[in-house]
């Protein structure tokens, strides 16, 4: 039996106890025989053991996220969280018994690139990082991120595989619906260019000071330059207005006809 004993300083120790009770020809208890070990470092490692267990369990259990333990060849679920349940919609009793059906879980389009992934982890290499698809029972479709890792001891021997997954699947919606108003955006950007450079008028645009920023082809042709890209470099007040407040019009002083119909 484990007893604890008070010892002199008065710290408590733990003690294995072996005890034969010797009795008299007519069955009364006449002496105890024992022997005792001392099992105070066992039991604190057990105690600690204990507590290092129930932290552990208070903080995988009430993740989010589902953690795992596998054994070294993945053949084995060794723990799985409960928020395996709140992601994949079944109970972590139903892993338990069966591992390798956690492999029909996984989206079809999917399931050949995952499980390549993870099978390198029984190999060389120590971590894997992938995003996929899995189906629950009501047929839902959800995206979830896996992180495996292996465990190794003091002798670099592969003892364990752990690994956690994040239900991704909110995230995946937003990036998706980014990734259509910005396909959107791009049509539209793309019909409004195209509407620009087939219109008969010229269009441009130009900063406050006058430094044209585009301009379409009808307005190169209008103001007869060779190019887009040689009106660009043009001063819109000093070479483009004709008024005496905005440019020296000694380039139309020989015509006062010319002038005066700018100036006015």
């Amino acid at each position: 039996m484990e007893k604890r004993f008070v010892h002199k300083s008065g710290n408590l120790i733990w003690v294995n106890l072996f005890v034969n009770i010797t009795l008299d020809e007519n069955g009364a208890q006449q002496e105890i025989i024992g022997m005792a070990e001392d099992i105070s470092e066992r039991k604190r490692a057990e105690i600690a053991l204990k507590e290092s267990n129930e932290k552990f369990h208070q903080l995988a259990d009430n993740l989010s996220d589902a953690f795992w333990i596998r054994s070294p060849d993945l053949s084995q679920v060794q723990y799985i969280s409960p928020a395996f349940e709140k992601i994949w919609g079944r109970s972590v009793d139903s892993l338990y018994t069966n591992p390798h059906q956690w492999s029909e879980f996984i989206f079809p389009e999917d399931r050949e690139r995952v499980l390549a992934s993870f099978a390198t982890l029984t190999d060389n290499v120590s971590s894997i990082d992938i995003e996929y698809r899995i189906t629950r029972p009501n047929g839902d479709v959800r995206w979830v991120n896996a992180r495996g890792f292996q465990v190794r001891n003091v002798e670099d021997q592969l003892i364990r595989h752990i690994g956690i997954v994040t239900d991704i699947t909110e995230r995946k919606q937003i990036d998706e619906r980014i990734e259509l108003q910005q396909s959107e955006l791009r049509n539209s950007e793309e019909k409004y260019r195209t509407l620009i450079e087939t219109m008969p008028d010229g269009f441009y645009k130009s900063t406050a000071k006058g430094r044209f920023l585009d301009v379409n082809p009808a307005m190169v042709k209008m103001l007869g330059y060779n190019s887009k890209e040689e009106l660009l470099q043009i001063d819109i007040p000093a070479e483009l207005y004709f008024q005496e407040k905005d440019r020296d019009v000694k380039n139309v002083n020989q015509d006062s006809t010319l002038k005066q119909k700018y100036i006015n």
